[in-house]
């Protein structure tokens, strides 16, 4: 009889140990997947910014002191050329941070943004800022975390009744 209370000490420790580990597990593939798709939704609006910023100083060049007021001109090039906006708002501000115009429906909060200097040669005249809702990726990690807690929760009450 006295060996057993070690031993069930023992069990506890490994129970418990193996229901965090458990737990860590669960909980560790969705966050993972959460971070990297928020890489890569800052990826992607990085480089729309850069491109478009790079259509738009093509503009500024051909146009250095009239293109903010080419608004119909800067409304084309940002919501269609060359990559169409999907799901986005799409700013552009001239150096005092005056709209010059704006593009797409504003994205549900929370919001991620991504900005990127408009030149003119060698000096910075503005800025393109995009934007894109993180909405969709917090869904789909809550949605993917909630049956994951349920589980281990069901398993950490499952095994503490018996």
């Amino acid at each position: 009889m006295p060996d057993q209370q070690p031993r069930r000490s023992l069990e506890r420790s490994v129970h418990r140990s193996a229901l965090a580990l458990a737990w860590v597990v669960a909980l560790s593939i969705p966050l993972a997947y959460c971070f990297v798709a928020y890489r890569d939704l800052a990826d992607s609006l990085d480089f729309k910014a850069r491109v478009k910023a790079s259509t738009l100083s093509k503009l500024i060049t051909s146009n250095p002191d009239t293109w903010m007021f080419a608004e119909n001109r800067v409304q084309g090039l940002i919501s269609r050329e060359p990559i169409p906006l999907t799901n986005e708002q799409v700013e552009v501000r001239y150096q005092d941070q005056s709209l010059v115009a704006l593009a797409g429906d504003s994205p549900p909060q929370p919001v991620l943004q991504r900005a990127y200097p408009l030149h003119d040669g060698g000096d910075v005249v503005g800025q393109i800022m995009l934007s894109g809702s993180m909405r969709p990726l917090l869904w789909y990690t809550l949605g993917s975390v909630l049956p994951r807690v349920d589980l281990s929760s069901q398993a950490t009450h499952g095994q503490s009744s018996s």
